[in-house]
């Protein structure tokens, strides 16, 4: 009885051992498992907040405190990429600021006080909120005019942020759209008749494609010509030979046909 009464106490033992040993290795699988979703979370915020910084001026315009611009539209278009990015306010108050330019990011230099993002925000909408009267927003809409530089869309989305500082019709704003592009009123006739803002923007991405195409053609066009001019010279025909690329002074051929010489007789 001893001796099975042992051996059953050893097979006890060694079970209890097998198990001990397989949940130490379910333990050491789950907090494996668990660090490495923990380091992965931790590379995908160090690559996130990577990403924030340096895209983040290529996201947002940059703003000037010009006098067509509208400070409130650009800090609501600034706050809401700022949440998609998950910045932090120090993060905001920098990207900020590094999206300033001109009258004013000279503003905020003249300020040595300010460095946070609700401090820079509110600075901003003291120095540059304006209100215009509808009079003088159709003036700025009627005097801003397409630039050489500048696509039919950016100077689109250009006029309608114009637009916003009043309440200006959206057929109104077409017409002034239409006028400001430098072009013939033959070229122009597509961007006619929209009812709305949306057909309107469609029908200058048309536009802007039919101008593109035609810059391509004109340019086309032009290189077979200057060939031509350079291939003038060979058509000159040889009035001795009758062959081309010479002329008769120039001929080395035997002089065909000369003029007899005329010999005055006298009696």
């Amino acid at each position: 009885m001893t001796d099975e009464t042992s051996e059953e106490e050893t097979n006890e033992l060694r079970q209890c051992d097998q198990s001990a040993q397989y949940e130490n290795k379910n333990c050491n699988d789950s907090v494996f498992k668990l660090d490495s979703n923990v380091n992965s979370l931790n590379n995908k915020y160090d690559q996130k907040i990577i990403v924030s910084f340096n895209d983040i001026e290529s996201i947002i315009t940059p703003f000037k405190g010009e006098r067509h611009e509208n400070v409130l539209n650009w800090i609501e278009n600034f706050e809401t990429q700022a949440e998609l990015l998950s910045l932090s306010e120090v993060h905001k108050f920098i990207s900020a600021k590094r999206c300033l330019r001109e009258n004013a990011l000279l503003v905020i230099r003249s300020e040595s006080n300010i460095n946070m993002w609700k401090q820079l925000k509110e600075l901003l909408m003291e120095e540059f909120k304006l209100s215009f009267n509808s009079a003088e927003v159709h003036e700025m809409l009627q005097k801003r005019k397409m630039k050489n530089n500048e696509s039919p869309l950016e100077y689109f989305y250009s006029m309608k942020e114009i637009s916003q500082q009043s309440r200006i019709d959206e057929q109104a704003l077409i017409t002034y759209i239409i006028k400001g592009i430098n072009d013939s009123t033959q070229n122009k006739t597509m961007l006619f008749g929209c009812t709305s803002i949306i057909e309107f923007k469609t029908k200058l991405r048309v536009y802007e494609a039919y101008k593109r195409e035609m810059k391509q053609s004109e340019s086309f066009n032009r290189a077979p010509n200057a060939s031509i001019e350079v291939g003038k010279r060979p058509q000159i025909n040889c009035y001795n030979c009758q062959q081309l690329g010479h002329k008769a002074y120039e001929c080395k051929a035997k002089i065909k046909n000369p003029k007899p010489k005329n010999f005055n007789q006298t009696q």
